[in-house]
Parts: structure tokens; sequence; C-alpha cells
């Protein structure tokens, strides 16, 4: 007789079917409102004008628009596994980029009652290459969940610096305004010796157990806290997957440090040619 343990297979069919089923709910909730919403502007009975008539159809863009989101990235996910996904690398000023971004979810922050600031070390080149829309990507995902997973009063900070080849690195972080007190990451780039910027999205959040950590930027792989912050949303779980082919084709990389009611930091890396 032979024995097969098909624990593993087992378990990764049972969630491609809760994500299948998740993907499915995602869509069928903003296709229904549409419809609903389209079977009201076409009666004959209902009459909306002016800022009624507006509502409903800024409602009919925004439920087009999370579709359309969603649809793109899951064609996203499909060609970093076939390969195919690739970035487009321009000169650009990363500090602008992320100043934007920070700026952008401030309105999130503040109705969350989240602190979300940004700090950057003074030597960060004014220009550098990179792909400015597959870095907002990536930063839209960081911020947008550091946020998801904090507490009331909490705090969310975007810590920028110039990583130079043999410096030490935890010493460049705090300077550059690092204060949090997870634990630092012990590997942030793949060869200390070279020189490139790093990102830091850290937060005072609800932390992240241990056992999710290994699959965090695993497709199918949605982040379930025991610890859950009831006023937030879910998501698809796709956007680390794609935040993590983003940063591995600028030859950069993407990593997470958290410790349950300490917080979490998550950080990427773009190396400076």
């Amino acid at each position: 007789m032979i024995f097969h343990d098909v624990t593993s297979e087992v378990e990764v069919e049972t969630l491609r079917k809760d994500f299948t089923s998740m993907l499915v709910h995602e869509l069928r909730s903003p296709l229904d409102g549409i419809k609903k919403i389209s079977e009201v502007l076409k009666s004959k009975n209902i009459t909306l004008e002016g800022k009624d008539h507006d509502e409903y159809i800024q409602l009919i863009y925004k439920n087009s628009s999370n579709m359309l989101e969603l649809v793109n990235d899951i064609l996203d996910v499909a060609k970093i596994e076939s390969g195919k996904f690739s970035i487009k690398k321009q000169e650009g000023n990363i500090k602008n980029v992320i100043s934007d971004r920070v700026e952008f979810y401030s309105i999130v922050a503040k109705d969350s009652s989240v602190l979300l600031q940004s700090s950057f070390s003074e030597d960060i080149p004014e220009k550098s290459m990179f792909d400015q829309e597959g870095i907002e990507h990536v930063l839209n995902n960081l911020i947008s969940n550091a946020i998801k997973y904090t507490n009331e009063k909490g705090e969310v900070k975007v810590v920028t610096f110039l990583h130079k080849g043999g410096a030490k690195i935890e010493e460049e972080a705090k300077l550059a305004g690092y204060t949090s007190q997870n634990p630092f990451p012990s590997k942030i780039t793949g060869d200390e010796k070279n020189t490139c910027l790093v990102v830091m999205v850290s937060d005072n959040g609800i932390g992240i157990e241990e056992e999710n950590l290994a699959n965090i930027f695993t497709k199918f792989r949605q982040l379930d806290t025991k610890n859950a912050v009831a006023k937030k949303q879910k998501g698809t779980g796709l956007g680390l997957v794609i935040a993590k082919g983003i940063i591995e084709e600028h030859n950069g990389h993407i990593g997470v440090v958290s410790k349950i009611g300490v917080g979490s930091t998550f950080f990427f890396t773009i190396p400076v040619v």
C-alpha cells in the first residue's frame, strides 16, 4: 500500500474555491447595483432631475470602476504567473510620487481616525528610473492596507531613504524618520552592498500572525487575522501578489515584518543604477 499526503493539495483547492466565491461576490454586488440603478433611470414612472440624477450616474461610474479595477488585477496576476508581465521604466521623482499617494490617502486616514505621515532622507536623488504607474499601485496597496488594519488613533508612516552600498541600513532608516517599534527587517535588499531606494510603510496596528507572514504575497491568500478591525472591509487579496511582481520586475525586493499588538512594516526597494 502507498499512502500519499494530500493535505496541501486539499488546502490549495479549498483556498481556490473560497477565492473564486469571493471574486464572484465582488463582481456580483456592483453589477447588481448597476442593474437596479439602470432600471430606475429607464423607468417612465420615476423622474430624476438635477442632483438625484447626477448621484445615480456617479453610483454607476463607481461600481463599474470597481469591477474594472478587479478585472485588471486578475489580468495582471495572470500575466505575472505566465511571465508576460512587464514594466516601463522612465525617469521620475520618487518623492513626488510618494507625497502624492500620501496626500491622496490622507482623507481615508482621517475618516478612519488614523494619522498618516511621510518622511524622506535628504540625499534622495531628484531623478531615478522606475515605472511610475507600477510604483503607485504598490504604494496604493501598502498604504491602504496599513490604514485598513490600524485601529482608531493609530499611526501609519511612509519612510523613504537612499541606502548607500555598505552603509548600516538600520541607521539610515532611523535618520530618515523610521521610529516604528516593529522588529527591523533583518534583510531588506538582496545585496547590502548595492545602492537602492528603500520605502518602508509602517503602522502600529493589529499586526499579522507569524503563520500568515510566509504566504502573504501568495495568490489566494487574503489576510484573515484573529484580531480583525471590525470597521474595515475585506479586499481580494491580489494586491500584494501584484505588488511583488512589480517590485521584482524592477529587480528590487519586497517584504514584511510584523508582531501581534505592535504593528507591521512592509518595505520595498528600487535599485539605483
